[in-house]
């Protein structure tokens, strides 16, 4: 059996659509509109559509409490939390005659993606903006702990030299043993401030080598001073 499918079931199936849709002729007369278009142009301006000169204002002026969800000026937010975009074109017949025609997309689960992605975007920037403050406290951190490190070398070693030399005096060391202290003292200042690149032997001849010491040397003379030593 072969069933053909009536005007009214086409008009059923019109009206029952998810989106909105509606149909105006030349004049601008709307002459077919279904459900959830009416009840948007009912939101948007407080009553039925009779006119497409009449959607077109009111979706640029809508009523209060609608507002626009973008810039495009084309999508819109209503009061129950719902978004839908309008968009309008020029359709024609089978007879060629020009209809214009306006529909109404739902966009509310596609804007609350956006809303929720953009949650999301601020929850990362925010988790980002402590892990750079982390890492300059962390940087901070191992700056003072090289800074505490050193100190505890200089520390270590100047003691070290300072218990030999005491040893050496007290006990009338040769002068040979004396020697051997000026270079311990001598090797350990250098260790402190001049590159492993420079001998001692370039330190003591070359006068660009010997500048590159004097800031260094101020470095290690106020780093044990802070430590409670002296050196002359």
């Amino acid at each position: 059996m072969i069933r053909e499918i009536g005007r009214g079931s086409i008009k059923e199936s019109f009206d029952h659509l998810p989106s909105g849709i509606c149909f105006a002729d030349t004049y601008g007369v709307i002459i077919l509109c279904n459900h959830q278009m009416h009840r948007l142009c009912h939101a948007l301006m407080g009553s039925d559509v009779q006119h497409i000169f009449e959607l077109r204002g009111a979706l640029k002026n809508p009523a209060p409490g609608i507002s626009f969800a973008d810039a495009s000026g084309h999508v819109l937010r209503f009061p129950n939390g719902q978004v839908w975009e309008f968009r309008e074109k020029i359709v024609t017949d089978t007879r060629g005659k020009p209809y214009t025609q306006i529909q109404a997309f739902s966009m509310t689960e596609l804007y609350a993606k956006k809303a929720e992605l953009e949650q999301e975007n601020q929850m990362l920037e925010q988790i980002n903006h402590r892990a750079r403050r982390l890492y300059k406290e962390l940087d901070q951190t191992v700056r003072e702990e090289e800074t505490f490190a050193l100190k505890m070398r200089i520390h270590n070693d100047v003691g070290m030299c300072l218990l030999t030399t005491r040893r050496t005096l007290t006990e009338e060391g040769a002068l040979d043993e004396l020697r051997q202290v000026g270079k311990l003292w001598r090797q350990k200042i250098y260790a402190f401030t001049v590159a492993d690149s420079i001998s001692y032997d370039d330190l003591q001849n070359g006068q660009e080598a010997a500048a590159s010491l004097v800031d260094p040397l101020r470095e290690l003379i106020d780093s044990a001073a802070g430590l409670g030593v002296k050196i002359t």
